[in-house]
């Protein structure tokens, strides 16, 4: 949004964002009072751009250049300034509404949201930009890496031969020349393993002078 804000103002704009918060009835009668209202509908929540009438003012003069002298309506123009301005703005909400997000729409009230917070505009102009979510969104998946991005990545591989179950206190107790029974049968496969995940089944043996493992199946 700063970077967006910048473009249309044509300054730098400098930008501060406050954490989120679930305000209670009475707060958000406060932080609605004589606002404007732009939801924006995504795959992941809705969202809404809230400007209390003086950041309207201040977006909407900022727009031409100008500082607003005192408490006065929008004129025509500067209401739909404050609308292609809320417009513009409503495309950084993808990041929390999710990608494919509808074009923001005035709307009268938003009753029904139950996330809150503002940015801060802090130069070149004071406004503050309210936005609230209908709900605190998921992590919506993106697709960052493709199969080849992992190529050349080194994973430690191990093989395991026989498995046996140990009680706790059996296993403080083990001591130097302790039996430890295994309960895989004789022949039984050896399983290929990163970490906890089998990859493979085979058969353990050796080549020249090295340790093998012969897959036979995968798991």
């Amino acid at each position: 949004m700063r970077e967006t804000l910048a473009s249309l103002l044509a300054q730098p704009v400098r930008l501060q964002l406050t954490e989120p918060i679930v305000p209670d009835a009475a707060s958000w009668r406060a932080l609605t009072a004589s606002g404007r209202f732009y939801r924006v509908r995504g795959p992941a929540c809705d969202a809404a751009i809230v400007l209390r009438a003086p950041d309207a003012l201040a977006l909407a003069a900022g727009a031409f250049g100008e500082a607003p002298v005192g408490a006065r309506p929008l004129s025509a123009v500067e209401e739909e300034t404050l609308t292609r301005v809320a417009g513009a703005l409503s495309g950084s909400l993808a990041h929390v509404c999710g990608p494919g997000i509808e074009p923001a729409e005035r709307i009268l009230d938003i009753s029904g949201f139950v996330t809150y917070f503002e940015l801060l505009v802090e130069g070149p102009m004071e406004a503050r930009i309210g936005v609230a979510l209908s709900r605190d969104p998921d992590a919506y998946p993106a697709k960052t890496l493709r199969a080849n991005d992992l190529d050349g990545i080194e994973v430690e591989l191990r093989v395991e031969l026989a498995r046996g179950v140990l009680a706790a206190a059996e296993f403080l107790d083990l001591r130097p020349g302790a039996h430890v029974p295994m309960k895989t049968r004789i022949g039984d496969p050896g399983l290929l393993k990163a970490g906890a995940v089998s990859l493979a089944r085979g058969e353990c043996g050796a080549l020249g002078d090295r340790a093998a493992f012969a897959v036979t199946a995968p798991t």
